[in-house]
């Protein structure tokens, strides 16, 4: 099989899709920001200022996350970081050797397919790894618990969909327009 320019632009477009930047992003950002949050706090007692009562972070206020469920959250996290970041660093080695392979003086279009299918493979281990840490995630979380997700998903979908679609506007409005002539 020999590589073509439409294979790659297939690829380019998955990267670029609708899907990663609706649901795969958002859903990133908001577990991402989560362990930022978790990984910020202190335990009971040892707060600045001597207050035993911990200040609930935007995520966790909204939804209504236990003392038990935030260890839960946690261990989740610890246990699926290294092998997230072995993933994504397999990826960017993956993706670096395609480059050589690609602009190479002089091009091997079996090595350029060898290294595009070690691309799309640790791309969907890389995919892999996020899920399954979902799941685990997703078992922590009550039912109406992960109703208050879906929503907060939701919001946070329409704004990046309204922030894309404020930018395509400006983006119109720069480009002269073409000069018709009469």
């Amino acid at each position: 099989m020999r590589f073509k320019y439409n294979d790659m632009h297939l690829l380019n477009l998955f990267i670029n899709s609708r899907y990663l930047r609706n649901i795969i992003l958002p859903t990133i950002i908001v577990f991402g920001s989560t362990v930022i949050v978790f990984g910020q706090g202190h335990p009971p007692g040892s707060r600045p200022g001597g207050n035993d009562k911990p200040k609930e972070p935007g995520v966790v206020r909204q939804l209504g996350l236990s003392a038990d469920q935030i260890e839960q959250f946690r261990a989740v996290k610890k246990e699926w970081n290294e092998a997230r970041q072995q993933a994504q660093r397999a990826n960017r080695d993956a993706v670096r050797q395609l480059d050589a392979a690609i602009y190479a003086d002089n091009i091997d279009e079996a090595l350029v397919e060898q290294r595009l299918q070690a691309v799309q493979d640790t791309q969907a281990e890389v995919t892999r790894i996020r899920f399954a840490e979902e799941i685990a995630i997703r078992r922590i979380l009550t039912p109406e618990q992960l109703t208050r997700f879906r929503e907060a998903r939701r919001r946070f979908v329409a704004a990046r969909e309204a922030m894309d679609k404020q930018r395509k506007e400006r983006e119109a409005m720069r480009k002269p327009e073409p000069r018709r002539h009469p």
